[in-house]
């Protein structure tokens, strides 16, 4: 836990510092709470890792003055960013589950907050999600599973997928052998599986299946998950709402 720092919070310092414009004025900037490394529990590491980005803003610096990089300054600053990024997850103890929460934030959410219009191409999270977008969610679920459970027998998740009817099915399985994340489009499968579903839950009088877009269906030792394909659903911090607190 970081000490408390008396400082008048920022929302009532700044009109535009937590609403959507993006504007941060330095000497505002300077007002925030912000412990110094000599307030952190490991004040040597916390020294140290301020120098170290120092060091990389310097490099930066020098690197991009040199003219043979004149047209590697987005390779070089994308570079830094991610040594700094690094950097301060480290000092702030940002623990793997709140680092994506962060960059989910950063990449998806916060670029979907104030579109347009509904078919803004700033509306990354209505999107179709692509391979690595669920092949991510599948790893971080598999492994939110197995630190929770530490379980010795094999966890593993697939995909089905539907594109006509925008839909995906994640099975996430325990047991049998090792195996890798997979896919495979097949519409009928999928529809046989909702009807699947259909049958075996408690419907009240009325109710229409179709509606629904997000779901979870257990049998045995597998667990179907019903998911839009849009990317907003398949993010990081969407599989670990699935996983149980650890």
């Amino acid at each position: 836990m970081f000490p408390q720092i008396s400082s008048p919070p920022s929302f009532h310092t700044t009109a535009n510092i937590g609403v959507e414009r993006d504007i941060a004025r330095f000497e505002e900037l300077l007002e925030l709470p912000f412990p110094l490394p000599t307030d952190m529990p490991d004040v040597k590491r916390s020294k140290a890792i301020v120098a170290e980005c120092a060091k990389i803003l310097h490099d930066l610096k020098a690197q991009l003055s040199k003219p043979e990089n004149l047209c590697s300054h987005d390779e070089l600053v994308a570079d830094a960013r991610q040594k700094l990024n690094a950097n301060v997850y480290e000092y702030f103890s940002i623990c793997e589950w709140e680092r994506y929460l962060i960059e989910d934030t950063v990449k998806v959410f916060r670029p979907s907050s104030i579109p347009a219009t509904p078919y803004s191409g700033k509306l990354l999270t209505q999107r179709p999600s692509d391979i690595s977008d669920r092949n991510a969610y599948a790893d971080t679920l598999v492994a939110a599973f197995r630190g929770w459970t530490r379980a010795k027998v094999n966890l593993w998740a697939i995909t089905t997928l539907a594109p006509r009817a925008r839909l995906g099915v994640m099975t996430f399985g325990v047991g049998g052998s090792l195996r890798n994340y997979s896919e495979e489009d097949a519409e009928q499968r999928v529809e046989g599986l909702l009807d699947r579903i259909r049958n075996s839950s408690a419907r009240e009088a009325g109710t229409v299946f179709r509606y629904l877009r997000g779901f979870v269906f257990y049998e045995g030792t597998q667990v179907h998950l019903l998911k839009p394909l849009s990317r907003r659903y398949w993010t990081r911090t969407a599989a670990t709402g699935h996983a149980p607190p650890h």
